[in-house]
C-alpha cells in the first residue's frame, strides 16, 4: 500500500498541479473539444457531437461524454474540461500497475506505474487530453481480462471475456476501431507464437506440462476472445446506430473514409508520412523507461528462452507499432495505447534486479542506462526552458531559473541512491525528480506559453462589448476556445458562418471579407503572419495578446501586400 500511496502522490503533482494553473484552453484540439461539450449539456442532446450546430462526425462520444458530464458538474471552466483527461491519464497509470503485477509479480507492478506516469510522451500527451488517453485504460484492461480469460476455467474464464469485452467496447466508444486492433494484434500474435512453440516441442517429444495445458487451452481460449468480441460490440454498437439515424450517412464517413481510406490512403489528414515516423516518438517519447528495455532483452538473450508475459508484452507492443506504421495516415497520438507495453518491459528487468535474479550483463546495461538517464536530467530541464524561451518568446524570471536549477538538481538524488546501495529507492527517488521537474516546468514554462494558443482573450473582450462581430477572421489561428468562453446569450444562434481562419500563406486567394467583420491575429503569429502580409501602419485594437483589425482594411490588398 505505501507504494501505491506513493505512485498516488506522484499522480496528484503530475495530473492535479496542472489543474490549479488557470491556463486557457489551448486551440484547436482542446478548444473544440469544450465546444463539442459544452454545447451537448446546453442542448441536452447526447446523443450526437455538435459543433456550431453541425454534427461533428470526426470522433465518437466517449470522452465528450465525459466532458459533458463534468461541464454538467462542475460548471463551464477549464478545469472542468481537463478533469476527465486527468483522471483518465490517472487511470492509465493504475491499470499499467495492474497488468504487469498480474504478468509478473507486485513488485514489477509497483515500478510499471511509476515508470508509465514519467514517461515523457503521455504525460507531456496528457496536459492536452484527447481522445486517444481512453485507450490506455481500456487496451490495459481488456488485455488483462483476456489474460485472466486464458487461465481461468468455467464460468470465470466466461466473466474475464466479458470484462474484457467491455474494455474493448468502451475503446469502440472512444476511438473506433484502433484500440481494438492494438489488442487483436497483440493477442494473435502472441498466441500463435506460443501454441506454435508448444506445438513444435509437442512433435519432438520435449513438450512440458504447461505446454500440454496451453494447446487443451487453446480452443476456449480462442472462444472466449470471440466472446470478448460480441460483448464489445454489445457495448459500442448502438450508439453508432443511434448516431447513423440522427445524423445519415455518419457511418460511412467514420469507418469508411476515415478508418479504411485513412489507413490505405496518403489523401486524409496526417498523411503520408514515412513508414519509420514512430519510432523516434517510441525510443525518445518512451524516456526513460524505454532506456531499461534493452537489460530485458539481453536477459531473454542470455537465457535463451522468454516467458508467456514478456511475449504477450513485447506482441502487444511491436504488433501494435506494425500496424499503425503501415497505416498511411500517422500521428503520434495514435501510439498511445503502446506506451504501457514499454513501462511494463522495462519494470521486469528493475523486478528481476531487486530479486537478485538478474544476470551480470544485464545488471551493468540496466545501471549505465540508469545513469544516463540521472545525468542527462541534469540537463534536460535547463536545456528545454532555454530553447522554449528563445523559440516561443517567453519571459523566464530570476525565480523561474532558480527553481528549473534546483527541480534540475533533483536529478541526482536517485544516484546517491543508487551509489549508497539503497536500490529499492531508485525507481521511487526518480519518479519524485521527474515529477518536481514536470511542475517546475509547467509553472515557469508552459503556462506562459499556453497563452499564446488560446482566444480566451477574444471572447473576454466580446464579453465586454456585449456583441459578436458578423464574422470573426482569425490570422494562422483556429481559435475555436474564443466560443467557449463567450456569455451564454452570445452564443445563441451562432455558426460556423460566423467564424473562419485564413492562412497569411493563402494571402492571394483570400475571399472578400464583410465590411463588418473583424480579422484577429495572435501577436505570437506576427513574425509569421509578417512575411506574407504587411500590418505596419494598420489601425488596429488590442485585445489581451490579440490585435483586432477592422476588416476594412484588407479591402485594398495591394496596400498591405508584401511583395518582397
Amino acid at each position: 500500500m505505501l507504494g501505491w500511496a506513493f505512485i498516488g502522490l506522484m499522480m496528484v503533482g503530475l495530473f492535479g498541479f496542472p489543474l490549479t494553473m488557470g491556463m486557457p484552453l489551448g486551440d484547436p484540439d482542446e478548444g473544440v473539444h469544450a465546444m463539442i461539450a459544452q454545447e451537448m449539456v446546453e442542448r441536452g442532446d447526447w446523443i450526437t457531437p455538435r459543433l456550431l450546430g453541425q454534427p461533428f462526425r470526426d470522433k465518437p462520444i466517449l470522452y465528450f461524454w465525459l466532458q459533458a458530464m463534468s461541464l454538467a458538474m462542475f460548471g463551464m471552466n477549464e478545469v472542468a474540461v481537463r478533469l476527465p483527461g486527468m483522471l483518465v491519464a490517472a487511470c492509465g497509470v493504475v491499470t499499467t500497475g495492474i497488468l504487469a503485477g498480474r504478468l509478473f509479480d507486485r513488485r514489477a507492478g509497483l515500478i510499471a506505474a511509476s515508470l508509465y506516469a514519467t514517461m515523457i510522451l503521455p504525460t507531456a500527451l496528457a496536459q492536452m487530453p484527447v481522445h486517444d488517453i481512453l485507450l490506455v485504460p481500456c487496451v490495459t484492461l481488456a488485455i488483462l481480462g483476456l489474460w485472466n480469460a486464458e487461465r481461468a476455467a468455467g464460468w470465470r474464464r466466461l466473466w474475464y471475456a466479458v470484462a474484457a469485452g467491455i474494455a474493448l467496447g468502451l475503446a469502440g466508444l472512444a476511438k473506433g476501431l484502433p484500440g481494438v486492433a492494438v489488442v487483436g494484434v497483440a493477442y494473435a500474435i502472441y498466441f500463435t507464437i506460443d501454441n506454435g512453440l508448444a506445438i513444435v516441442r509437442f512433435a519432438r517429444g520435449s513438450a512440458s506440462e504447461a505446454d500440454r495445458k496451453a494447446l487443451a487451452n487453446a480452443v476456449p481460449t480462442m472462444l472466449a476472445g470471440l466472446a470478448a468480441l460480441l460483448v464489445g460490440a454489445v457495448v459500442a454498437v448502438p450508439w453508432y446506430v443511434a448516431c447513423e439515424i440522427r445524423d445519415p450517412g455518419y457511418l460511412r464517413y467514420f469507418f469508411v473514409d476515415r478508418h479504411v481510406k485513412g489507413f490505405v490512403s496518403s489523401t486524409q489528414s496526417h498523411g503520408g508520412r514515412p513508414f519509420w515516423y514512430y519510432i523516434p516518438f517510441i525510443v525518445l517519447g518512451g524516456l526513460p523507461a524505454a532506456g531499461y528495455v534493452p537489460s530485458l532483452l539481453l536477459e531473454c538473450w542470455r537465457t535463451r528462452q522468454i516467458d508467456r508475459p514478456t511475449l504477450l508484452t513485447v506482441s502487444w507492443l511491436l504488433g501494435g507499432l506494425a500496424f499503425f506504421s503501415a497505416a498511411s495516415s500517422k500521428l503520434v497520438t495514435y501510439i498511445w495505447p503502446l506506451l504501457p507495453a514499454i513501462a511494463i518491459l522495462a519494470a521486469v528487468p528493475w523486478a528481476r534486479l531487486l530479486s537478485g535474479s538478474l544476470g551480470d550483463a544485464s545488471r551493468r546495461l540496466l545501471s549505465a542506462a540508469f545513469h544516463i538517464s540521472c545525468w542527462s536530467g541534469c540537463i534536460v530541464l535547463p536545456a528545454t526552458a532555454w530553447a522554449v524561451r528563445e523559440i516561443g518568446g517567453i519571459g523566464i524570471s530570476g525565480w523561474g531559473w532558480l527553481a528549473i536549477g534546483l527541480a534540475t538538481c533533483m536529478s541526482l538524488l536517485p544516484l546517491w541512491c543508487w551509489r549508497t546501495g539503497r536500490i529499492g529507492a531508485c525507481v521511487a527517488a526518480g519518479g519524485a525528480a521527474v515529477t518536481l521537474q514536470f511542475m517546475v516546468f509547467m509553472k515557469t514554462v508552459f503556462v506562459p506559453l499556453a497563452a499564446g494558443f488560446s482566444a480566451r482573450d477574444l471572447a473576454h473582450h466580446f464579453n465586454s462589448v456585449g456583441n459578436v462581430p458578423r464574422q470573426v477572421i482569425t490570422l494562422n489561428h483556429p481559435a475555436y476556445s474564443q466560443v467557449f468562453y463567450l456569455e451564454p446569450s452570445l452564443r445563441t444562434g451562432l455558426d460556423r458562418s460566423r467564424f473562419s481562419v485564413c492562412l497569411s500563406r493563402d494571402y492571394g486567394r483570400w475571399p472578400a471579407f464583410d465590411p463588418e467583420a473583424v480579422v484577429a491575429v495572435d501577436e505570437v503569429q506576427l513574425k509569421k503572419i509578417s512575411k506574407t502580409v504587411r500590418l505596419d501602419g494598420l489601425s488596429f485594437e488590442r485585445v489581451g495578446s490579440w490585435r483586432l483589425y477592422p476588416a476594412a482594411v484588407f479591402g485594398e490588398r495591394g496596400a498591405s501586400h508584401d511583395s518582397r
